[in-house]
Formats: C-alpha cells, sequence, structure tokens
C-alpha cells in the first residue's frame, strides 16, 4: 500500500487523483481512431487549409510551415500587444469572410 505524508483520507485522495490521471493519460495515448480524430475530406484537394493564430507570432510560424497551402489569420496581430491583457471584443471570435 502506498503512504502518504499525513496518510488518512488526504492520503487516499491523493492516490486515487493520480490513479484516474494515470487512467486518462492512458487513453489520451490510445492509437483507436474515433469520428472525432478520423481525417475528414471537409476541404477541397488543392484548397488552402484556414489556420487561426492566437498571436501573430504563431500565426507567423504557421504561414512559413505551410506556405501556399494556408491562409493565416491571426486574432492579436500587432506584435506589440501584450497576449496577457489583450481584452476580445465579441467580433474577435466570429470567422471573417474573404
Amino acid at each position: 500500500m502506498i503512504r502518504l505524508r499525513g496518510g488518512g483520507a488526504t492520503g487516499a485522495a491523493a492516490v486515487s487523483a493520480l490513479t484516474a490521471l494515470v487512467i486518462v493519460a492512458m487513453g489520451a495515448c490510445s492509437s483507436t481512431k474515433t469520428a472525432a480524430t478520423a481525417p475528414t475530406s471537409a476541404t477541397a484537394p488543392g484548397a488552402a487549409l484556414t489556420v487561426v493564430a492566437a498571436e501573430n507570432f504563431w500565426g507567423s510560424i504557421a504561414g512559413q510551415l505551410g506556405g501556399t497551402h494556408v491562409k493565416v489569420t491571426s486574432i492579436i496581430a500587432n506584435p506589440d500587444t501584450d497576449p496577457h491583457s489583450y481584452e476580445p471584443t465579441p467580433t474577435a471570435g466570429t470567422p471573417r469572410r474573404t
């Protein structure tokens, strides 16, 4: 039996939490494809993949990696904006049509 410092109910709760964490981690490593993770053909062959990045930095990296195969939109487009102090507006989360 695993005995943690303090023992009692606190130790049992810690062991239960650790066990639950291990079970979830093992499930996340599963290689079985489900409907949520299976690849779909939602985009036409040859069409650019739409990428939405939170910060301009990540959008720039996605654009460099994807090249002409991606269309990148950055939510925080100004590199001088501190993402920790950013306050989104209701329109920030709406899809942009071009």
